[in-house]
């Protein structure tokens, strides 16, 4: 939809890393790698920040220097954290360091070049995400499909060099581990929260991380279902949502909704012949009229973050 496997133009040059050195790949492994080493404790955490400062000085770059890090954001980490967007992976991380230093070390696997060769490649996707890509504090989300593909020959390593009983320790520890991130999640504890996977209902889990966006949400979609509004266009912001309007307005029969204004390559297809009975808009800031597809719309109500416009008086030339 964009031109491009990897996602439109814009998009990628935003994360795109600014400078291509050694210098800048190597402060993104430090700081990619240090995601994970958040703690319980302020001074451990403080210690690992400036121990990654010190690093970066021979480097000459700045942990947050604009070239190589997200727009807005500066290097930090997110401490010993139950939440899905920040949270790191450090016991994984260290069975990692231990099944590579095992696949090159270990008689039993001297001939296999294959898990030798797995590993390798997985490496190298790390090397391509430190090399290409702008250091941010979700980082630890971005390198999960990395953590894993490395589960199957960690898995095969650890059965076939250590002992069965070690095994079957190391998958206890991580079992016991993940129970804290189950039963505490930030977004979606399973127990001992006010707010839990079983006693809050699927409408409201999709706002658990924006509450703030449910009430407009939920005015927006009872509005359209008084009007019985089965035509819906959206003028959205690059990276907002409208799944929840798909949910929120399933009672309406023959339901269509559709992107409007689209301002990305896959503009080429939207269609200039539909005709929604009303927009979802948050992008045009205090409008309260607007054309499209030679349709003028006349803003019907604003939900805090969601302004509704219905159709207005028709006119004859075609507005993109």
């Amino acid at each position: 939809m964009c031109h491009n496997p990897l996602s439109c133009e814009e998009t990628i040059q935003y994360n795109r890393i600014e400078l291509i050195s050694l210098s800048s790949f190597t402060s993104n492994l430090i700081r990619n790698i240090s995601l994970h080493f958040g703690s319980p404790f302020k001074e451990i955490n403080t210690a690992i920040i400036n121990l990654v400062n010190s690093l970066h000085q021979p480097l000459h770059l700045d942990p947050s220097d604009l070239r190589t890090t997200y727009g807005g954001t500066s290097y930090h980490i997110g401490g010993y954290t139950f939440h899905e967007d920040v949270a790191g992976n450090f016991l994984h991380l260290l069975l990692i360091f231990l099944c590579v230093i095992l696949c090159f070390v270990s008689t039993r696997l001297k001939n296999n070049q294959k898990t030798k060769n797995y590993f390798i490649t997985v490496g190298l996707g790390f090397v391509i995400l430190n090399l290409l890509l702008k250091w941010n504090p979700w980082g630890s989300r971005i390198q999960l499909p990395l953590f894993i593909l490395s589960c199957p020959v960690i898995g095969h390593l650890l059965s076939v060099t250590v002992a069965k009983r070690m095994t079957n320790t190391i998958l206890i520890i991580l079992i016991l581990s993940s129970t804290l991130w189950i039963f505490h999640n930030h977004t979606r504890p399973l127990l001992w929260r006010k707010h839990t996977l079983l006693n809050t209902s699927r409408k409201e889990q999709y706002f658990l991380s924006t509450p703030g966006y449910q009430s407009s949400f939920n005015k927006a979609a009872q509005y359209l279902q008084s009007k019985n509004c089965s035509k819906v266009g959206t003028i959205l912001e690059e990276f907002f949502w409208e799944y929840p309007l798909w949910v929120l307005t399933k009672n309406v029969s023959q339901l269509e909704i559709r992107a409007m204004d689209v301002q990305n390559p896959s503009s080429i297809y939207e269609s200039k012949n539909f005709k929604p009975c009303a927009i979802i808009e948050n992008r045009l800031g205090d409008a309260t009229e607007i054309l499209v597809n030679g349709q003028k719309y006349i803003r019907a109500n604003q939900f805090r973050i969601l302004n509704v416009f219905t159709k207005g008086v028709s006119y004859s030339s075609v507005f993109p």
